[in-house]
């Protein structure tokens, strides 16, 4: 149920609900149900969508915290990043660029996090140059 993401990802990539194959926005885009976190030790994920050119892979859900879902409803075009680091780290890609809803410590602080703001308010971060270029 996620929007399709604008700018350097118009239709490359989107988030989906099911728990089936997920969905995706356009051709080219890397789309799986799983993703593993590339065999650097990172956290795999659940409902994952990767960019066109596999630089940023974004899961409404992580092995790390099975009980906290990025709500693509409050959240679309938002997850878990995964990457090298097995830190929980939480995106959302707004228009071309990424903001982060944050870095929490633990899965209580992520579920509080996401509790706490919307991507209205995340992608606000914009306007702060708080956001990196995509």
């Amino acid at each position: 149920m996620g929007g399709v993401l604008a700018g350097a990802f118009l239709g490359c990539m989107q988030i989906g609900t099911d728990t089936g194959g997920g969905t995706s926005g356009g051709a080219g885009a890397a789309t799986a149900a799983t993703a593993a976190g590339g065999g650097d030790g990172g956290p795999s994920g659940k409902n994952c969508v990767q960019d066109s050119q596999g630089q940023l892979v974004l899961c409404e859900q992580i092995d790390t915290c099975p009980g906290v879902t990025v709500d693509q409803g409050a959240f679309p075009n938002c997850g878990f990043r995964l990457h090298a680091s097995s830190a929980l780290d939480l995106e959302c890609v707004c228009d071309a660029v990424l903001c982060p809803i944050g870095v929490p410590t633990n899965c209580s602080a992520a579920q509080g996090l996401l509790d706490q703001q919307s991507s209205v308010t995340v992608c606000e971060q914009q306007d702060e140059g708080r956001c990196l270029p995509l």
